[in-house]
């Protein structure tokens, strides 16, 4: 009986205890809904103790109707569980996103759905995250919106991380336009404007520009002030760090030095290890770049073990760039293989290999589709390359190359995936210049190994890829849904749109945010089809070249092709016809350049050439020796398709002299023209893509549509073209179709009807803008700028812009001149005749009249332009002085040559005339019939 009494005084006393402790522990009420929140939040308060308060006093204020305080509850309850379990954080947080739009509470929305993009970034989850700092965005830009500007540059961190940039920067700008133009009444309003200042330096840094350089340190220069006034002397050490990026972007290496320094002892100060280890890395660049070695190689071995150290031996971005880096350092110093030990340590710090010390080891390609470091990787595998080009200049050995090229293959998938994850095209034209390098090296090295199937390779890739891109979309858009098309259609539309927009409107706060809400719907469809179309997923995004041998079937008996790249420090060709491929190399240096654009000075007037004949005789036979000649020499073709890269887009090779011709009249000079007909193509791979779209049944399309809004004095805005309409008439002797001039040529008609039509026929004028470099072709009513262009839809056998300067517009570097040309190529049309300078509108009409001629009697489009113009220097009723090639050497074809099956012959009269005229012949009959019965 004992026993049992004693045991329950125990559990008694147990309970007491445990009772009291509680009591003691949690207070069971609190002055007011502020004071539980502050006392639950407290990190003082384990998520066990807090609980029961933040649940009370949740049912509390909802029964009390207070649902602003219930939700700002359930908010901090989230962030309570946010360290112990991240899914409950997140389906709690939830309730509380739901309750305050629900009440339209948008500075708690604005909290809540930031911490939710946080809380998806730590479970990992970019994509959910990015989908809640969007939501944070969505609550639009005003004062009530706390968090506005952190979600902005969040994304626009994302996105720069990726090599976005152009996306980037539309984030930036969200926030910034509307805060920038604002007064700004509270520190964080200058704190806030100064993080944004230092994310476009950061970007603009990163694109490695020095016109873009200047632009960083203007808002570096902005940072500083700002943070300066507020006296945020923590956030100077980040400004220092950029200074030192911008002028080591402007080779301005001692300033950069002064910088990093005061970079680096800010960061220490902070005990910001990352910072600090990034400091000691660039501090070492503009050191390495001046030749002090020793101090470079103490910086960055300072710097891994600092961070090893403090961050342990474990693989880390930080410690990537720190090894790149000292490899560099080897390298000039002659180091090779302590350069490469390094160069693969970096890559293994990225990416997993299986033997860090087996220089021969790379990635797989797995490993670099899922690798998040895409654009540090493209660097390291490229100085991996340069590094086994180094030994092969050492040893002399060849397979050090090969290994080079090996290396060199990978960066340039890597620049494929990339391509591929970008949304924008101004992005994705950034990065087709930036890694034009890759395929100069590639065809470097393929010259030494005497390689041209391999160089083949670089040339396909170094050349017109997003080009090709749009027409593998447009090609294979019947392999999926019709309504996903459409979509896709309309959102592309969109964009052409908005980027105009926001040309005429670049301070716009709003325009930004359409485009990016455009394209992240264009990412959506991009998701749906990778998932519902895997292969049709593949055969759009993943780069497919036509094979060497498959393009050699092209190719007629007697034709030869030669691709061009217009690198650097030299000029590729490779020559390629049925049985044999060549690959040349010529010196680019200033005599070349200086040769190339005095030639391209004398199509500048149409005096130019007869003002200084026997300067462009020689200028045009020695750019001949130069290029061409070497080449030429012992070949057995009588026809050329050149695909040409550069500066060379812009050049008439047809004018190119292959002898002096002396005092002979200009219509029998020695032209390549005579001896070779020529035609043009953007890669070997597009050229083969238009000639299988070609032979679609012309049943389904009318013959041609060609129009002329200026043959008649119908506008203020431009000269009239006095010999546009005599060229339509002439044009209409050999083919029936639609033919229009004046108003009737409207721009209107124009993008309605372009599609139905199997050539396309523009008598009109054109230019390229000063100020923007965007071209466009003018039909009175309106000018039609390149975009636009993109957003057709043809099926054009042939276009012919009968106007001037249509192969003209701004070089892209990687792929081509953005011209009229490529925008109808990308709108879909199988080949087309533009012209390279401002042409001569008399013999524009005589040259076009005989190619249609020509075109009528079977011959191919190239065939028949080039006889069009033999016929022209022919011609004993023309002046011999029109017989400059500034007259008849303007219009080259591009794309597919075979030849047009049409209605050839001479225009029609219209239906209701031929009705008009039997009416008109009964009645005259029925008249004369009556007379002659008629007695007297």
């Amino acid at each position: 009986m004992f026993t049992l009494i004693a045991r329950k005084s125990q559990i008694a006393l147990v309970f007491a205890l445990c009772t009291t402790s509680l009591l003691l522990a949690q207070p069971t009420s609190f002055s007011s809904y502020q004071a539980a929140l502050d006392w639950a939040k407290s990190a003082k308060q384990t998520l066990a103790a807090a609980l029961p308060i933040f649940d009370a006093h949740i049912a509390k204020a909802k029964q009390e109707g207070k649902l602003d305080t219930a939700a700002l509850l359930i908010h901090y309850k989230a962030v309570k569980y946010y360290k112990e379990n991240i899914d409950s954080a997140l389906a709690i947080n939830a309730q509380a996103i739901q309750i305050r739009m629900a009440i339209k509470d948008i500075n708690g929305a604005s909290l809540s759905h930031y911490n939710q993009a946080l809380f998806y970034h730590t479970k990992g989850d970019v994509k959910a995250a990015t989908a809640s700092f969007e939501n944070v965005l969505n609550l639009g830009f005003n004062p009530e919106n706390a968090m506005f500007v952190s979600a902005s540059y969040r994304l626009s961190r994302g996105e720069r991380d990726k090599g976005d940039y152009e996306r980037a920067l539309y984030y930036l700008d969200l926030a910034y336009q509307p805060l920038h133009l604002s007064p700004l009444s509270n520190p964080k309003d200058s704190a806030n404007l100064a993080m944004l200042d230092h994310a476009f330096a950061t970007i603009y840094n990163q694109m490695a520009d020095s016109l873009l350089a200047i632009k960083a340190h203007e808002h570096l220069l902005d940072e500083l002030n700002l943070y300066t006034a507020i006296g945020a002397s923590e956030k100077l050490p980040a400004a220092y760090f950029e200074l030192g990026n911008t002028y080591e972007n402007l080779h301005q290496y001692d300033s950069a030095i002064v910088f990093f320094q005061k970079a680096l002892a800010g960061y220490i100060l902070l005990e910001d290890e990352q910072m600090v280890n990034d400091s000691y890395n660039n501090l070492s660049i503009p050191y390495r770049k001046l030749g002090h070695y020793k101090t470079a190689i103490h910086l960055l071995t300072d710097g891994l073990t600092r961070h090893e150290s403090r961050l342990g031996k474990a693989p880390h971005p930080a410690k990537a760039r720190l090894h790149d880096n000292l490899g560099e350092v080897f390298l000039a110093q002659g180091d090779l293989d302590q350069a490469m030990q390094h160069f693969q340590w970096a890559i293994a710090n990225l990416s997993p290999i299986n033997q860090e010390t087996d220089f021969l080891e790379n990635p797989s390609l797995d490993a670099l589709e899922n690798n998040n470091e895409k654009e540090d990787l493209l660097t390291y595998l490229g100085d991996k390359a340069r590094c086994w080009q180094a030994f092969y200049q050492l040893k002399k050995e060849p397979a050090y190359l090969k290994h080079a090229l090996d290396a060199l293959k990978l960066a340039d998938y890597l620049v494929d995936l990339m391509r591929a994850e970008h949304l924008d095209r101004e992005s994705k034209l950034f990065w087709r210049q930036r890694v034009h390098q890759i395929y100069e090296e590639g065809l470097a090295i393929c010259y030494l190994l005497k390689d041209p199937v391999q160089a083949y390779y670089f040339l396909e890739k170094s050349r017109a890829v997003l080009l090709l891109d749009a027409l593998v979309e447009a090609d294979t858009r019947g392999l999926i849904d019709p309504g996903i098309a459409e979509q896709e259609n309309q959102i592309n539309q969109a964009l052409i749109s908005l980027r105009a927009q926001l040309k005429e409107s670049p301070a716009s706060p709003t325009i930004p945010k359409e485009i990016l809400d455009q394209q992240k719907a264009l990412q959506t469809i991009k998701e749906t089809l990778q998932e519902k179309y895997p292969e049709y997923y593949d055969l759009r995004f993943k780069t497919t070249l036509v094979a060497l041998d498959t393009f050699r079937l092209l190719l007629a008996n007697d034709q030869a092709a030669i691709q061009f790249f217009y690198g650097k420090n030299h000029i590729y060709l490779l020559y390629i016809e049925k049985e044999r491929t060549q690959l040349t190399r010529i010196l680019r240096n200033n005599a070349m350049d200086q040769q190339i654009w005095t030639y391209l000075s004398f199509f500048q007037q149409s005096g130019a050439i007869l003002n200084q004949p026997q300067l462009f005789q020689t200028t045009a036979q020695q750019l001949y020796q130069s290029l061409l000649a070497a080449t030429l020499a012992n070949i057995t073709a009588k026809r050329l398709l050149l695909m040409v890269d550069g500066v060379l887009h812009n050049l008439p090779f047809e004018a190119l002299l292959l002898d002096n011709p002396g005092n002979k009249p200009l219509g029998q000079w020695p032209y390549l023209h005579v001896a070779y007909p020529l035609n043009y193509a953007y890669s070997a791979t597009i050229y083969a893509k238009q000639t299988k779209m070609t032979k679609s049944s012309s049943a389904s399309r009318r013959p041609i549509l060609a129009m002329a809004p200026f043959a008649e004095d119908n506008t203020a805005n431009a000269q009239t073209l006095t010999y546009s309409r005599e060229e339509l008439k002439r044009i209409a002797a050999c083919l029936r179709g639609q033919y229009l001039y004046g108003k009737a040529a409207s721009s209107k008609l124009f993008m309605e009807e372009a599609a139905n039509y199997s050539i396309l026929h523009l008598s009109t004028h054109a230019a390229v803008n000063d100020k923007e470099g965007e071209p466009f072709i003018d039909f009175g009513d309106a000018k039609i700028y390149l975009p636009y262009l993109y957003g057709l839809s043809l099926s054009s056998d042939l276009v012919v812009l009968s106007a001037c300067q249509t192969s003209l517009g701004e070089l892209k570097r990687g792929e081509g001149v953005m011209s009229l040309t490529r925008g109808f190529t990308y709108a879909g049309a199988r080949s087309l005749i533009s012209s390279l300078w401002k042409v001569n509108d008399r013999a524009t009409a005589q040259i076009f009249a005989s190619f249609y001629q020509q075109l009528s009697k079977g011959k191919t489009k190239a065939e028949a332009l080039h006889l069009a113009k033999s016929a022209y220097l022919q011609d004993n009723t023309i002046p011999d002085e029109e017989k400059s090639p500034y007259y008849w050497a303007g219009f080259i074809h591009y794309g597919d040559d075979s030849a047009l099956d049409l209605p050839w012959g001479a225009t029609s009269f219209p239906w209701h005339w031929w009705l008009g005229a039997f009416f008109v012949a009964s009645l005259a009959f029925t008249i004369l019939k009556f007379r002659s019965n008629r007695s007297f």
